[in-house]
C-alpha cells in the first residue's frame, strides 16, 4: 500500500465520524474542521511496520499526539476533540 491509499483510509474513517476533511499544505497532511492538522510521520519501510500519524492543533501550533498507527487515527483524534472540548468548557466555567 502506498501512502495515498493510507490517506484516503484516514479520511474515510474521520469522514465517517461526520467531520470535514480537507487537504493539508502538502500530500501528506489532512486539516480537520480547520483547527487540527493529521500528517504522515513514518512510511514503513518494512512489511512488518505501519503507516504512523501525528495530530496537531494549527491554532497553538503544537502536537497534541504522535506515533499513531493508522487504523487508531480516527478514534485518537475523536479522543483529543473531546478532551479538548470538555476542558474550554471547564474553563468557561471557572472564569465565570
Amino acid at each position: 500500500m502506498d501512502f495515498f491509499q493510507s490517506l484516503e483510509n484516514v479520511i474515510q474513517s474521520i469522514e465517517n465520524n461526520n467531520l470535514k476533511t480537507v487537504s493539508g499544505k502538502n500530500k501528506l497532511s489532512i486539516v480537520v474542521e480547520n483547527k487540527y492538522e493529521i500528517f504522515l510521520t513514518h512510511y514503513p519501510l518494512w512489511n512488518n511496520e505501519v503507516f504512523l500519524y501525528s495530530i496537531g492543533c494549527m491554532l497553538n501550533k503544537i502536537i497534541l499526539e504522535k506515533n499513531i498507527p493508522e487504523e487508531l487515527v480516527a478514534d485518537k483524534f475523536i479522543e483529543l476533540k473531546r478532551k479538548n472540548t470538555s476542558q474550554l468548557i471547564n474553563q468557561n466555567i471557572v472564569l465565570n
